[in-house]
């Protein structure tokens, strides 16, 4: 098969990949794929395919032939040719990658056998992510106003960011599943309780033997105990100090000298 297909090319790749004129016989992997969403997101053969499509790219001035035989063949994959198409399907479904040229079938059987199969698997791809999504905004999306486009997720973050003071940060993909993971088991009052509990940790505020202030929201709700601790310092905080009544006798003793 060739590129009558179709081609494949990485989304932002000359922002990222930029070597002027020549061919590179190396390619910038920077450290930021293993947070990014397709990398998150993905499966073993997913992140697999997504390395090699990034050197195919270098290979091919990022306009890669359509071909799932080619990619499972450069990144020595036993899979079949179906759970490479998914593998794509999936990185589109992300935007790592986007593919040109299927608004026609190419000549040849195989050829068209394969357009046939991306499309169709394309389309119920894309229903079953619709899907999950809806699901998703069901369970952690549900909010007093219906009409309201921020959700529990952007509401915990943006709580986190005016409270810490951190107008600039971003709701990356990890920040995300810390956020979503926490939503599994806890409210949002919890959540946000938890956030303004660690201000009354004087470790985390900066009072350790590093002088260092640990303020990142994925700290705070790295797992149920981390939560269940900001919950505790925010409930602390909040809790009236107990003091036990005076006695008849203390009090005689204070009017006492008092008067003296």
């Amino acid at each position: 098969m060739t590129s009558a297909i179709g081609t494949i090319s990485v989304t932002n790749w000359d922002d990222f990949q930029h070597y002027r004129d020549r061919d590179p016989p190396w390619i910038k992997l920077y450290r930021d794929i293993l947070t990014s969403e397709p990398w998150l997101m993905g499966t073993d053969c997913s992140r697999l395919v997504q390395i090699a499509i990034m050197l195919l790219a270098a290979r091919y001035k990022n306009a890669i032939p359509a071909d799932p035989e080619l990619i499972r063949k450069a990144s020595n994959l036993d899979h079949p040719i179906s759970d490479i198409w998914t593998s794509i399907e999936k990185l589109v479904s992300l935007k790592f990658i986007k593919i040109h040229g299927f608004e026609s079938k190419p000549n040849g059987k195989d050829s068209a056998v394969l357009a046939d199969c991306y499309s169709e698997k394309e389309r119920s791809e894309k229903g079953r992510s619709e899907q999950r999504q809806n699901n998703i905004h069901l369970e952690l999306e549900a909010s007093p106003s219906a009409t309201s486009k921020v959700g529990p997720i952007e509401e915990i973050f943006e709580f986190w960011k005016f409270l810490w003071n951190k107008p600039r940060s971003k709701l990356d993909p990890k920040r995300r599943s810390y956020i979503v993971n926490a939503l599994k088991t806890y409210d949002v009052k919890a959540i946000t309780d938890c956030i303004s509990g660690y201000r009354h940790s004087p470790h985390h505020m900066g009072h350790n033997d590093r002088n260092t202030v640990y303020d990142e929201i994925s700290l705070f709700l790295r797992d149920a105990a981390h939560i269940d601790a900001g919950i505790t310092h925010f409930t602390n905080q909040q809790r009236p100090k107990y003091r036990r009544a005076k006695t008849v006798e203390e009090l005689e003793t204070e009017e006492k000298n008092a008067k003296h």
